[in-house]
């Protein structure tokens, strides 16, 4: 069973990921005026992910 520090930290990796998803179904909808700004929040979302789940040495 795993700890539940790691749980959570599963539940908000999951999370972030699912709202990675949503967005990048935003940006393929939004008109043109709006893609660079969610793909700008997009960016920094996918970075912070990357940063706290996939690679934490790279902070």
């Amino acid at each position: 069973m795993l700890k539940p520090d790691t749980n959570v930290a599963l539940n908000v990796q999951a999370t972030l990921e699912e709202a990675l998803s949503l967005l990048d179904d935003v940006i393929a909808e939004a008109p043109e005026s709006l893609k660079h700004e969610v793909t700008t929040i997009w960016s920094n979302l996918d970075k912070l992910v990357q940063q706290t789940f996939v690679n934490p040495k790279l902070k």
